[in-house]
């Protein structure tokens, strides 16, 4: 049952892979891995064109060389992430309660929202594949020393994944205190492990406070502590008023049973590790609150895996019981939901068409002829990746940060534009760069209104706007320079 899992899913990921054109941060993660040298990767880094760690992008751009599809080469490296995210969970929580309970876990797991990274070419589903082997080497890893060499390891490449990841491993080193004051023993090699995947985090300190002075105070998504019950919900799939029955009871009655479980008991030390890891979401929220830097539901992702393996470890797994009849009940909805979604994407375009079809394109098909001003950043990066020369001619942004923040709240996406452009040739301006040059031109608004500040900054300048038309979605307007001397 688990090879037919991971059959159905990798046949769903690369079909998903082949049809979902990529998307603005995918796009930074291509361009900043295409760079030729880890050199120039760095410079990229620091001037501000993404926001991950440096070995993510040595890992794509080794994955890049494999000889497939654009979608599917840089996509790869998250699909074997999840892969390993299943697997990993599975031998985590099959080690305690058997296979019937692992397979449990890998379906609550493939059930979550959270699957639908596993087809994005950023770095989630990875995080999630090396930290699930993870919490399986802590598991065993006084069976043998290549264990805690594959904890060391495995740890340290999550930090290399994202910024937050080390608040993963302080997970883990919270349950490894839990299991230390429990049997009043310090199991030293694992805490040397823990030590261990600190190295990258250490070595690309210099990148991540200068990302932090660039992007943190006005990072377009800021921690709030009412939202997390939304933030369990996203990650989960949880309608708002199951988390607030889950949170209250569910964390309470995990603790007791905790509590309830022997000493030295597997099930007690796999227990501590999931508790700790569905309380990330709130460690990481506390962290970005005192530090005054950004926060996304997705950088929690993690605690996904202590979700699937605790329900498993908390039910009664006996021969006949109802517990294997909720395995299969999660057999039965992930084969009628993976039916479903290959349905789907059976009438789904290729991604490159898709691309092609896309929102910024589309307007440049209906506009005028000469340029078109695209002031949606996420459309405009798509719309310019999948654009062939001659209409790559015709697109243009304006990227203003100190106008972008006072009227959009936010000039991240700004900010990585204008930086993405001192490493290709990507048709980005300053308004002091582009405006004297073009009297008139067309411009296309699409998206949320936040994105959308150009329109506002250019009335604030004395030029006319006049509504040329009306494509779904968006509209296209006619911009006119002011007349000289008004």
């Amino acid at each position: 049952m688990l090879g037919l899992i991971l059959l159905i899913t990798s046949f769903l990921g690369v079909w998903q892979a082949k049809t979902k054109p990529f998307w603005f941060d995918e796009i930074l993660t291509i361009e900043v891995s295409s760079l030729p040298s880890p050199e120039l990767r760095w410079q990229a880094l620091y001037a501000g064109c993404d926001g991950m760690p440096p070995g993510y992008y040595w890992i794509n751009a080794m994955a890049a060389r494999l000889p497939f599809d654009d979608h599917i080469r840089w996509r790869g490296p998250e699909l074997l992430g999840w892969l390993l995210a299943l697997t990993g969970v599975y031998h985590f929580t099959a080690a305690v309660c058997g296979r019937s309970a692992g397979l449990a876990a890998v379906l609550l797991l493939a059930l979550t929202p959270v699957s639908s990274y596993a087809w994005e070419a950023r770095p989630y589903a990875l995080l999630l594949g090396v930290l699930a082997w993870a919490a399986a080497s802590w598991q065993r890893a006084e069976r043998h020393w290549g264990w805690i060499a594959a904890l060391a390891a495995l740890l340290a490449t999550a930090t290399n994944l994202h910024y937050l990841a080390p608040l993963s491993v302080v997970c883990f080193a919270l349950a490894e205190t839990a299991v230390s004051l429990a049997e009043r023993r310090l199991r030293w090699r694992i805490w040397a492990a823990f030590a261990a995947a600190a190295i990258p985090t250490l070595l690309a300190l210099p990148l991540l406070i200068k990302m932090k002075a660039d992007f943190g105070a006005r990072f377009w998504a800021r921690p709030e502590l009412g939202g997390l019950p939304y933030y369990y919900g996203n990650l989960l799939g949880f309608p708002l008023a199951v988390v607030l029955v889950l949170l209250p009871f569910g964390l309470p009655y995990l603790l007791r049973s905790i509590l309830k479980e022997n000493p030295a008991s597997p099930r007690r030390h796999a227990l501590f590790l999931t508790m700790c890891l569905l309380l990330l979401p709130v460690l990481s929220l506390l962290f970005t609150l005192a530090t005054h830097g950004g926060f996304n539901e997705r950088y929690t992702m993690p605690m996904v895996i202590g979700y699937a393996a605790a329900i498993p470890l908390l039910l009664a797994w006996r021969p006949g019981g109802l517990a294997r009849g909720f395995t299969l009940s999660l057999l039965l909805a992930f084969l009628v939901l993976s039916g479903r979604e290959a349905s789907r994407l059976a009438a789904e375009p290729p991604a490159q068409l898709a691309g092609e079809s896309g929102t910024a394109l589309t307007a440049l098909r209906s506009a005028p002829e000469g340029l078109l001003l695209i002031n949606n950043p996420l459309d405009f990066l798509a719309g310019w990746y999948y654009a062939n020369p001659a209409q790559r001619a015709r697109l243009a942004y304006i990227g203003d940060t100190e106008a972008a923040y006072r009227l959009g709240r936010t000039d991240g996406a700004v900010r990585l534009l204008l930086a993405l452009r001192q490493f290709y040739p990507v048709p980005v301006r300053t308004f002091e760069e582009f405006l004297p040059d073009h009297r008139e031109f067309t411009m296309f608004s699409s998206g949320p209104p936040h994105l959308q500040w150009q329109p506002s900054r250019l009335k604030e300048l004395g030029w006319k706007i006049e509504l040329f038309a009306s494509p779904v979605p968006g509209r296209l307007d006619r911009v006119r320079a002011p007349q000289p001397g008004s």
